[in-house]
């Protein structure tokens, strides 16, 4: 069950969505031209390597060259890859006059975001939210609230009425963007002239303002859980994190300080990690505002006999509740960053959050309630350890 906000891309890509094979085939002799498949798998490949200019260049020569429908999918990942760099002048040209493009033109259009990171180590204090997931300090334009540390969010997140407070910049215009349910939210571009937590400092911040409404949630028990704000991937891409979740601290290093040198985490569309169950090699997206792990019902097609059958849950995002048919899986074990995880049960269903490769499952928060969990894009380096 998912009880955060893991707010997709406004828009999957330009050209939209396609799914492509798990893992990349290996590279072609030089001897032997390629065919285009095989020059795409090679741009895909660099993605996983962290040459990000490699990929987008290959892409762009596809793009020109080569058959239709991998031309497509080239553009497909070439736009994703704009948005990881925030190159939104590249995707708004790419992107030309299709519906929902003009958001890609209205941020292309502002000053460019600038940002201080950290030279040392620094500890912060992170308590968790009512869901599970981690929670900073953040000053945006002066005012201070918890925001969530969401790696899921492609995009981050302030509440309408914080947004007002804070007299956040909007930039005109509403569109719809897509939850972790069926539902959609309205949300209005918007540019924070100043972010802040500990010693990280962002300026001329894109994000998404949602009704405060659509971000309060009735949690049981547990009372109500309001969101005030999301970091989202477009921040923590940026920053080496280690989230302490049983002394609730955030340590924050010197990017670029402990780089991988076989990268196992890496972003197509969302944030993916490596991970294996017995000898099988599996891919998982990785969601800190997820309270609980999930499968997708691809993992069944791999470990059938641990199906123990349909069942209906309950899944949250922005926008509120709504119940959904499962598949209950039993006594799952997970290789995650150097470690094993053991889930008693685990809810597979239908995951539509990741636009560009075949995953089979969401790592949630719960994976590091007894541990540690590092989060190093700019290393590649995603880690569990005890």
């Amino acid at each position: 069950m998912r009880r955060s906000l893991p707010i997709a891309w406004l828009f999957a890509a330009a050209c939209g969505t396609h799914q492509v094979a798990p893992q990349p085939a290996a590279h072609a002799s030089t001897d032997t031209p390629m065919d285009d498949a095989t020059r795409y798998e090679v741009a895909l490949q660099k993605v996983f390597d962290h040459d990000i200019d490699g990929a987008r260049a290959d892409l762009d020569t596809l793009m020109r060259t080569a058959a239709p429908p991998v031309a497509k999918q080239s553009g497909e990942l070439a736009a994703q890859l704009m948005m990881l760099q925030s190159d939104w002048g590249a995707l708004s040209a790419l992107a030309g006059s299709g519906p929902g493009t003009e958001f890609p033109t209205m941020m292309a259009a502002v000053p460019a975001e600038s940002r201080i990171l950290p030279t040392e180590t620094v500890t912060l204090p992170v308590p968790l939210s009512a869901s599970g997931s981690p929670m900073v300090l953040t000053t945006i334009n002066g005012v201070e609230r918890l925001f969530f540390i969401d790696t899921g969010a492609g995009m981050s997140v302030v509440a309408s009425d914080l947004a007002e407070a804070a007299g956040i910049t909007r930039l005109g215009g509403s569109f719809d963007a897509d939850t972790t349910t069926s539902q959609h939210v309205a949300t209005l571009p918007s540019i924070i002239d100043e972010l802040q937590f500990g010693p990280v400092q962002f300026r001329n911040h894109p994000a998404l303002i949602i009704d405060k409404d659509a971000l309060t949630f009735d949690m049981g028990a547990a009372g109500t859980m309001k969101i005030d704000g999301v970091l989202g991937w477009p921040v923590i891409k940026h920053l080496h994190l280690e989230l302490d979740y049983q002394s609730q601290t955030l340590t924050l290093h010197a990017p670029d300080a402990h780089r991988s040198e076989v990268p196992n985490l890496y972003w197509v569309g969302y944030p993916l990690v490596d991970g294996r169950s017995g000898d099988v090699q599996l891919r998982f997206g990785l969601d800190t505002g997820a309270q609980d792990t999930a499968l997708d019902v691809s993992f069944l097609e791999i470990f059938h006999e641990l199906d123990a059958g349909a069942v209906s849950v309950r899944r949250g995002g922005a926008g509120g509740w709504e119940d959904v048919e499962a598949r209950r899986v039993e006594d799952v074990h997970l290789s995650l960053g150097g470690t094993v995880a053991h889930f008693a049960e685990l809810y597979a269903t239908q995951i539509s959050t990741i636009p560009l490769l075949d995953v089979q499952g969401i790592i949630g928060s719960d994976v590091a309630q007894e541990r540690r969990m590092i989060v190093d894009y700019p290393c590649g380096h995603f880690a569990l350890p005890e």
